[in-house]
Order: C-alpha cells, then structure tokens, then sequence
C-alpha cells in the first residue's frame, strides 16, 4: 500500500525527484512528504555497501534487513495510507526533525534485534547462515567501525547490562521514544505529552512487524533454495 512520496502523482514525482527537486520539494512537498524523502536519501547511503558484498545469499539478507525493514517500519508506523490511516500521528505537527539520526537509530535497532534474534533462535541462525559473532563482523567489515548504525546498535546492547538491565520489550519503548523525541523538542514537551498515549499502539505494531521479519525471512530463504536447488537439478541433467 503506498505511503507518503509513493502516493505522488507522474508529474509530483517528477518535479520532486529530478534534476528540478531541489528547487520544488520545499514548495511542493508537505511535512510528511519531507521527511519521508529524507528518510530515503539517508537509507540510500547504506545500500551502496551493501551492493559490493559479493555473496548473493548475505547480499539479499543485508539489504532486507538494513534497508528493507528500517524503512517499511518508519512508513508503517508515521506515514498515512491511501485511505489516510496510520498507526500513529507523531510526525503530523512535528517541531523539527532529526531524519538521518531516526533511519540511523532505526538501523541500529533493527540491527540488535537480528543479532538477539541469532543468539537465541537456533533454527533462525542455521537457516541464516551467519551467527551473530560473524554477523557483526561482516556489517563492521561492510560499513566501517564508525557508521551511526553500529553507534546506535552498541547502545541498546549496553542497555541490557548493570546499572539498566533492560528487557528486550523495555529496550523497544527506548527505541520508540528516541524515535519521537527526534520530532519534538525535549525542551517543549506539549505535544510529546499529549500523544504518550500512541506509544503502546507503537510498541504493539513494531513487535508485530520485527516478529513477522523473522517469518519472511524464512520465507525468503526457503524461496531462494528451493530456486537455487532447482538450477542445479538442471545442469545435473545436462552433464
């Protein structure tokens, strides 16, 4: 379902995202669609890297979840659908907004998710084909030691040691109160406070969709062997 810049008509779409974008988007583009375009642009440095893994496998796995996912949740959660429904209404008076930090805060949680999802789900891990320790090393390899994303993804694993020792569930409220405050101004909490209330529906949502992460990976996988076993059924018969 399309959401925010998607829902742009041919001629919106080109007047924002050509040559001419830099000159129409501050006339043309709403506060959503801003953001939502700023959330891309910033996204979009990290699929780069990613490209230049050479194993198709860890390619595919890498870009679904360190692009793919950090932005299906950003637009699920904040942007509006065609009917004009979201699951929450943070980003519809937004005082300011932090767009590379929030993809890069997302990067970092969804990272620390799939690196707590192959420490704890073996099944997951064999089918993944990387444990979290080499999973770590390849992303450190593949994006360098001082990318935000490795930043943010270090500091929700802090979060569960002493004095914090927080749940993976309290963790999530971390991520998703971060993600607000980069909307709002800490030093004007009006209508941070007024809409605290949204937070569960956010917390209800997300642990929703990084659970059905791990499904469609699965999925995925399971698709990408089933094509690969049939490629060389193939070129057995052919010898």
């Amino acid at each position: 379902m399309a959401r925010g810049i998607w829902k742009n008509s041919l001629l919106k779409i080109f007047l924002t995202r050509s040559g001419l974008g830099l000159f129409f988007r501050p006339f043309l583009y709403s506060t959503e669609e801003r953001i939502h375009f700023d959330l891309i642009e910033s996204l979009t440095y990290s699929t780069e890297p990613i490209l230049q893994i050479i194993d198709w496998k860890t390619r595919a796995l890498f870009y679904y979840w360190l692009i793919e996912i950090p932005q299906t949740l950003f637009e699920e959660l904040f942007l509006a659908n065609e009917s004009n429904q979201r699951v929450c209404s943070f980003i519809d008076d937004a005082q300011h907004a932090q767009v590379s930090q929030v993809a890069y805060l997302t990067q970092g949680y969804v990272l620390y998710y799939l690196g707590k999802l192959l420490e704890m789900d073996h099944y997951f891990c064999r089918k993944f084909g990387l444990d979290v320790i080499a999973m770590h090393q390849l992303v450190c390899s593949v994006f360098g030691l001082e990318h935000p994303m490795i930043y943010y993804e270090k500091k929700f694993c802090n979060l569960e040691d002493a004095p914090q020792n927080l749940s993976q569930e309290n963790i999530q409220a971390v991520y998703l109160d971060k993600m607000i405050q980069a909307f709002y101004d800490k030093k004007n909490h009006t209508n941070y406070h007024q809409k605290s209330h949204e937070i569960q529906l956010c917390q209800e949502f997300c642990s929703w969709k990084m659970a059905n992460a791990r499904h469609m990976t699965l999925a995925m996988l399971a698709e990408l062997e089933q094509e690969v076993g049939g490629e060389l059924s193939v070129l057995s018969r052919l010898k």
